[in-house]
């Protein structure tokens, strides 16, 4: 019985050191391929960082366009506001001209 256990011992000592190699090279491969996971999860969080850091900016440049769109209307509204004073204006000093032309016609017809 002893022999017999001895024996399955023995076996099994020279099945494990016979697999030994290959599984310390698979347990190899997935340290490496976990240090490439590692490293592309890093690279990805930088690159997610940048991103992030771009859209700021880009979100900075928007407000700005955004601000300015508001200035030029503004612009446009006053722009309008006095050419539309100009007109009026325009306007009434033609009429005024048009009346004092017919006074001066009714004027030298009348002489």
């Amino acid at each position: 019985m002893v022999t017999k256990d001895l024996a399955e011992e023995r076996e099994g000592y020279e099945q494990a050191s016979a697999e030994a190699p290959e599984q310390r090279a698979l347990a190899e491969e997935r340290g490496r391929r976990g240090e490439a996971q590692d490293a592309e999860l890093r690279d990805l969080r930088r690159q997610a960082g940048e991103t992030a850091a771009e859209l700021g900016q880009v979100r900075g440049h928007f407000e700005a366009l955004r601000g300015q769109v508001e200035d030029l209307r503004d612009a446009r509204a006053r722009i309008e506001a006095e050419r539309d004073q100009a007109r009026a204006a325009l306007q009434e000093a033609h009429g005024e001209a048009q009346e004092r032309a017919r006074r001066i016609e009714a004027l030298g017809g009348a002489t």
